[in-house]
């Protein structure tokens, strides 16, 4: 899926932008802030055929959910979302709604840390998704569900031992950065079925498979207006949109292109509350 590199650099520079960048601001005055905590959710909204795969397209999308706090054992979560359904006869330059119930991933209780509350040593949480996009044809949804869980249980297992045992001092260094692509690989290679169990789901589609035409990272800091733009700029400028989309956690909406196996669709995002 040619992805190492590109989730080597989502997680290096994800991870760091916020506990980075805020450690440079140590000079600016810490305003007093209210508690911000809301359930927050990432949203794929709508579908747009680009260049069609087959006539009459069946697509869907398969989401898998990540949280974790820098320097906080225990806080790092990976869930797969789930609620697979099929958008049926997408056809070049139509737009089709992605049901709520497949693409919409909450997040509740996350607590967006203003720059007093860093300054104070309160770590910002990450919040993101892992959105796969596949093109149907003839595997069970059970098949891809369970897929799916084994990407989960890889990526919670990673990340909860690179990020949790991080300092914001941790995160500025070269040796990090080093373990983070380290974690990224494993993460990728346990999302690859290994031969005889892709042999096993390419006869049980009885020999038409679905296709994975691509996958998109979604990766927010969850900073206030204290933070936002720092956070914007840092992430901003180090994740390229062939990785996906990442910065502040505020409400947005964005499109991502996936590519891949003869077909390109536009997803449309929304994050908010």
């Amino acid at each position: 899926m040619h992805t190492t590199s590109r989730v080597r650099r989502l997680i290096a520079t994800a991870v760091t932008a916020a506990a980075v960048g805020t450690s440079a601001l140590t000079l600016m005055p810490t305003p007093a802030q209210a508690t911000d905590t809301f359930t927050w959710s990432i949203d794929a909204n709508t579908v747009r055929a680009l260049v069609q795969q087959e006539n009459h397209d069946e697509v869907y999308v398969a989401s898998v959910a990540f949280r974790t706090t820098p320097g906080v054992p225990g806080s790092t979560t990976a869930t797969y979302h789930g609620h697979l359904s099929e958008i049926n006869g997408v056809d070049v330059n139509e737009t089709h709604g992605i049901p709520d119930a497949m693409g919409r991933v909450s997040f509740a209780n996350v607590t967006r840390r203003s720059l007093s509350d860093v300054l104070a040593g309160h770590n910002p949480e990450v919040v993101g998704t892992i959105s796969f996009l596949f093109e149907r044809d003839l595997t069970a949804f059970g098949t891809i569900d369970n897929l799916m869980e084994d990407v989960a249980d890889a990526a919670e297992t990673e990340i909860a031992q690179v990020v949790e045992p991080l300092t914001l001092a941790d995160l500025a260094t070269g040796e990090i950065v080093d373990r983070l692509g380290e974690a990224a690989d494993r993460i990728e290679e346990s999302a690859t079925p290994p031969l005889l169990r892709r042999i096993g789901i390419f006869l049980g589609s009885l020999f038409n498979p679905d296709d994975l035409i691509d996958h998109k990272v979604n990766v927010f800091v969850a900073v206030d207006s204290t933070l936002a733009a720092l956070v914007d700029a840092e992430i901003g400028s180090n994740i390229p949109s062939s990785t996906g989309v990442g910065g502040a956690l505020r409400p947005r909406t964005y499109n991502q292109v996936f590519t891949g196996d003869g077909g390109s669709y536009r997803v449309g995002f929304a994050v908010g509350t």
